[in-house]
């Protein structure tokens, strides 16, 4: 139809770009990968994608990035609770479990640390 209509190529082209990294966009906060999310912003800003397009992909982004960050600050600081409510937050708001695995392990290794260590103050 855009040929029918004769419309310059590099507008063609244009809007072809910008849609592919819209589709990238929507992709990824569908998949729930938060760092795929945020290069798929990156590139779909970049092509010209307009603001209005990226409004809610972003606002989800901050959201995973927040609950990751605190995932990661309560891994660091080897807080069990803290950690299994952060994961908690970050399975609500949509981050793909893969994406938690690893912190998953380190809650995991929390848990058993705790239980160790109840163990042998009992004994």
């Amino acid at each position: 139809a855009a040929h029918v209509a004769k419309l310059p190529e590099e507008l063609l082209i244009e809007a072809e770009d910008q849609y592919a990294c819209l589709v990238e966009v929507f992709r990824a906060f569908g998949a729930g990968i938060p760092e795929a999310l945020r290069l798929a912003l990156k590139a779909a800003e970049a092509s010209g994608v307009r603001n209005s397009e990226l409004l809610e992909p972003r606002v989800v982004y901050r959201e995973w990035f927040a609950a990751g960050r605190e995932a990661e600050v309560a891994a660091s600081l080897a807080q069990t609770e803290r950690l299994r409510r952060a994961l908690e937050a970050a399975r609500k708001v949509g981050i793909h479990e893969d994406e938690l695995r690893d912190t998953a392990k380190t809650l995991d290794g929390l848990v058993l640390r705790d239980s160790t260590e109840l163990r042998l103050e009992k004994a």
